[in-house]
């Protein structure tokens, strides 16, 4: 990508075509098509052209809305992503009809899903959080974290990972 266009805030996905397809989101080992925590941001080219971009010089936010998957990038390496099983907040998006993995193995979890069901197949969380509005599970995988949203009355509604520590710079 040129300087003009990153001067400009250019979608960097814009000349992207789509390859993939179902999308595959594993929690526990934080990869997206297979993609890990810090994969360059060019790595995620086959899920083509983004719907937003709301980010500059390889730090932002991929926005996949008819996906219903968001990737987060700093300095152009993926850190995270949050996959949109129910829509409750924002009827606009797109639902996410890919698979959710954990550890490679299908997670049985669906969106709308209450928290006793989500701990029958996740167990106890690390830490949980419970307001008016949500309920939000925590777990950790190693430096792989997953949170579930839980929002009232709709159930799960996200699922978000993203990676514990520093960016690595070395290669830039």
């Amino acid at each position: 990508m040129g300087f003009f266009s990153k001067l400009f805030n250019r979608n960097p996905t814009a000349d992207w075509h789509e390859i993939v397809g179902a999308v595959t989101v594993d929690i526990a080992l934080g990869t997206v098509i297979g993609q890990g925590m810090s994969a360059k941001l060019d790595s995620f080219r086959g899920l083509g052209p983004a719907s937003a971009w709301p980010g500059s010089n390889g730090s932002g936010t991929l926005g996949y809305r008819d996906k219903g998957i968001d990737l987060d990038f700093e300095y152009g390496q993926f850190v995270g992503a949050m996959v949109v099983l129910n829509n409750d907040y924002d009827p606009t998006r797109g639902l996410f009809t890919g698979k959710i993995l954990r550890g490679g193995a299908p997670l049985a979890i669906n969106a709308g899903d209450d928290e006793q069901r989500v701990r029958e197949v996740m167990h106890k969380p690390e830490n949980r959080d419970d307001d008016e509005d949500e309920t939000i599970l925590l777990y950790r995988f190693g430096d792989v974290y997953a949170e579930f949203e839980l929002h009232k009355p709709h159930g799960l509604s996200i699922i978000s990972i993203w990676h514990e520590g520093e960016v690595d710079l070395s290669g830039k």
